[in-house]
């Protein structure tokens, strides 16, 4: 019976399974949600022929514009490129948007603790991926073949990297003879003289 042979883990094959792993984890606000949100709450809150104005696109541009400032946050995120590589991009939640309406105008209390709700989650999410970020390169690096990275993570199997193959290139038969005919006259490998018992 024979063995498949284990695949070993290479340094790329490690960061990129932990690379594919924290890519894999959502840590983007969704702005345009947020725009739609605000932008429905604003129209909501216009008279009903301002609200016909900004519907239709010929008259669009007559309905002012105001902007609207909700809660920003800005920190770092970790972004991981490879075994000791992890470093940090700006990253800046929602800050002010434009919407339909006067002066002044300032979204609900509800939609605001919506925002700030959506804003904590990211944060503690962003929290949590600046941990893995740390760990797993750690725990990875214990792993010496594919299978041990199997039965660590076997959830994760889908971003473990195949190896690449390089198919060993066939040398015509005709040739290899050729070339040992011609080591062979110039003494390669040096022939052994058997020593008389």
């Amino acid at each position: 019976m024979t063995t498949t042979p284990k695949i070993k883990l290479t340094k790329a094959m490690r960061g990129e399974f932990v690379a594919s792993v924290l890519a894999d984890i959502k840590d983007k606000i969704d702005h345009d949600a947020i725009i739609k949100m605000v932008t429905d709450e604003a129209l909501a809150a216009l008279p009903k022929n301002i609200r016909a104005l900004w519907e239709d696109i010929a008259t669009r541009r007559f309905v002012a514009i105001t902007s609207v400032h909700l809660a920003s946050l800005r920190r770092s995120r970790p972004t991981y490129r490879g075994p000791k590589d992890t470093y940090h991009e700006p990253y800046v939640y929602i800050g002010s948007v434009q919407v339909p309406g006067y002066q002044g105008w300032e979204p609900s209390l509800k939609l605001k603790d919506r925002v700030l709700k959506m804003q904590q989650d990211l944060e503690a999410v962003l929290d949590a991926k600046e941990d893995l970020a740390e760990r797993l390169p750690a725990m990875v690096a214990t792993c010496k073949t594919v299978d041990d990275l199997e039965d660590m993570f076997p959830l994760l199997t889908k971003y473990i990297p195949k190896p690449v193959v390089v198919p060993r290139a066939l040398v015509p038969a005709v040739q290899i003879k050729d070339t040992m005919a011609q080591l062979r006259k110039l003494g390669v490998p040096p022939k052994v003289e058997a020593v008389a018992a």
